[in-house]
């Protein structure tokens, strides 16, 4: 989901935040004020009489305290005061005690409700590593991205410059999207992982060197995401390499979960409370050490090189993967290499076009939200993350029950049945007004008696409770339709085939997201949401109905 930095938000400089007064604030000098006439004063530096009079107060303050703290010995000496302390102290050593298994106890809990360390594919060292591998990178990468957006929006005024951060980040996905699933397919992965954390790192540690201009943050900027175009297909490639595929609904949403974990860490915990408290050195410096980190995991990695097998390899030319390019148009060719795939296949295509409707749905929402919490809910647009915080609790359930639920259901199935589901969600928030009606009036749900409880307009209480059930779906459609994916491609074009799922979902969101933002200030916010549900219904339809290509054996699983 892009990120946006709004008025509301912005960060002064932080040096300004400090507090101290300049040099002149202490310049104003009086001589009437002294009991010496200034005529008859002697030559001193600048401001010594200030300094004398500091002296004098800070020389009274330590005498006084050096008094107190006489006085308070030895009344802290008298036995009835040590009876006192000593039966304090065992009550505040059990209490102490007591609030720290509390405390462990609970954060034990959350742990273990967020992460499942007792999964059965944490058990895989070779997972485990990946696993955290991911969650270092995903952790600093969304920090640097946060930080970089505040230093810009800190050094202008001009939303022309937001825009432009954002736009870095799609221009390449543009452009290196397909390339990049090529690359991933004709490297060895773990060679390619390592050296890609560590280019991040470079990156990173030039930031740190000279205070970094804003062209050479737009310049880290791009860089970032070009290394992402090559990174993001390999890291999903090698989740299909660690785990056999029936497994892989399970690591996906692991995967998935990191993810999630890690936008947790880096956008709302480590970036804003280091840009708070210390400086964009600071991050960038923590930013590096994640990145070296990540490199070091994936270097502990077997060997991922199953894709490079020449008998999986002669397989693949057989379907037209793996051509050499040898001109512009083979090497075209060989970029749609991935397409070629999904098109192929009938369940590929079909999931491959959920997840496209999902991220017109995510992206516009994102577009539409800032105005609609004003225009319709009637709070501040910086209320958008506050309204919309519980759709996490829906995600983190969606990624957990997501292998059940696909292995009962079906991949396929489930990732169509949630997409219907988040596509109604989606339209039900331009009925909002009138779903809060036939709740209370018609099935006496006490929204508004809650609202009073919780301090919340009846219509934000319902967009939060809409905002649990759209988390879940999306959820359950990111993991199904990334499983489906994997289960149906050949080791040898994995890599192809999911740049080809970020680049299409790219450009399927870039033209909606566009017009919505053109048209929601004519037409209205409301109008904006129902149109969104009908195309996202609607691309899904012609994608699951028109479609007749008859469905081909799992590539993944049949005979070499």
């Amino acid at each position: 989901m892009p990120l946006e930095v709004r008025s509301g938000l912005e960060l002064g400089p932080l040096g300004s935040a400090i507090g101290f007064g300049t040099v002149a604030d202490f310049g104003a000098e009086d001589p009437r004020a002294l009991a010496v006439p200034a005529e008859r004063l002697p030559a001193r530096p600048r401001y010594a009489r200030a300094g004398r009079a500091v002296g004098g107060v800070l020389g009274m303050l330590a005498r006084r305290a050096v008094t107190f703290g006489t006085a308070a010995l030895a009344t802290l000496r008298s036995p009835a005061t040590r009876a006192t302390v000593q039966r304090g102290a065992t009550h505040g050593a059990r209490g102490t005690v007591s609030t720290a298994r509390l405390t462990w106890g609970v954060a034990g809990w959350l742990v273990t409700r967020l992460v499942p360390i007792g999964h059965p594919l944490f058990a895989n060292e070779a997972f485990r590593t990946f696993w955290l591998s991911r969650l270092a990178v995903q952790t600093s990468q969304g920090a640097l991205l946060y930080g970089l957006l505040i230093v810009v929006a800190d050094r202008t005024d001009a939303t022309f410059f937001n825009a432009l951060f954002v736009a870095c980040s799609i221009v390449p996905s543009v452009v290196f999207g397909l390339p990049g699933g090529i690359v991933v397919d004709a490297l060895p992965r773990r060679p390619l992982m390592v050296g890609l954390n560590l280019a991040r790192f470079v990156l990173v540690f030039s930031l740190l060197i000279r205070e970094p201009s804003l062209g050479s943050i737009f310049a880290a900027t791009l860089g970032i995401w070009v290394i992402h175009q090559f990174y993001s297909p390999c890291e999903s490639a090698v989740v299909a390499a660690l785990v056999p595929p029936d497994r892989f609904v399970a690591a996906q949403a692991l995967s998935n979960l990191a993810l999630t974990l890690a936008q947790l860490l880096g956008l709302v915990l480590l970036a804003p409370v280091l840009l708070k408290f210390a400086n964009p050195r600071i991050l960038f410096a923590v930013i590096a050490t994640g990145f070296a980190m990540a490199a070091m995991l994936a270097a502990l990695l077997p060997r991922l090189d199953e894709h490079l097998d020449p008998v999986r390899r002669a397989r693949a030319n057989r379907v037209g993967l793996n051509r050499p390019p040898r001109s512009f148009r083979t090497a075209v060719t060989a970029m749609s290499n991935g397409w070629d795939v999904v098109r192929r296949d009938k369940r590929a295509f079909e999931a491959l076009a959920d997840d496209m409707m999902v991220g017109i749905g995510m992206t516009s929402l994102v577009v539409i939200m800032p105005i609609y919490l004003e225009r319709v809910l009637g709070t501040a647009k910086e209320n958008t993350v506050f309204v919309f915080a519980p759709a996490a609790l829906g995600l983190v359930a969606g990624l957990r029950v997501a292998p059940l639920i696909g292995r009962s259901a079906g991949a396929g199935r489930v990732a169509t049945v949630s997409l219907m589901g988040f596509a109604l969600i989606i339209g039900s928030f331009g009925f909002v007004e009138r779903l809060a009606w036939f709740l209370e009036a018609r099935l006496y749900v006490p929204l508004a008696e809650v609202a009073d409880l919780a301090g919340l307009s009846t219509l934000v209480l319902l967009s939060m409770l809409l905002s649990i059930p759209a988390g879940f779906a999306s959820a359950l459609v990111g993991v199904t339709t990334r499983s489906v994916l994997l289960n149906r491609t050949p080791p040898a074009a994995r890599g192809q085939v999911i740049a080809t799922q970020n680049l299409l979902g790219n450009l399927a969101a870039l033209v909606p997201t566009l017009l919505t933002g053109a048209i929601a200030d004519i037409v209205g916010v409301e109008p904006i949401a129902v149109a969104v549900a009908v195309v996202m219904l609607g691309g899904a339809f012609i994608a699951h109905t028109f479609y007749r290509q008859p469905a081909t054996p799992d590539l993944a699983l049949g005979p070499g």
